[in-house]
């Protein structure tokens, strides 16, 4: 499989979870196989039970997408006061 990138986003109260260096960034992550969107997320030290909502290219998914190409997430946590999301 071609490697891909994946650009995360993580917004509101999720910033506490990533190290200082990449908060308030969009993260990257280069993938050399598929990969769940729970496996990916976790890897930035987000746990995932405090995401509520998870955008994959501006759609919205769970857990149990597999990502096999490139693709930007939003992520947004319990009790965000996103409106403009869906």
């Amino acid at each position: 499989m071609k490697p891909f990138t994946v650009r995360l986003n993580f917004h509101g109260d999720l910033d506490f979870f990533l190290g200082p260096r990449t908060r308030g960034r969009s993260i990257e992550r280069n993938v050399s196989e598929k990969t769940s969107v729970k496996d990916v997320v976790e890897s930035c030290g987000v746990p995932h039970t405090e995401v509520d909502l998870i955008l994959v290219n501006t759609e919205p998914v769970d857990f149990g997408k597999v990502l096999g190409s490139e693709a930007d997430l939003e992520i947004y946590p319990i009790d965000s006061t996103c409106l403009t999301c869906f």
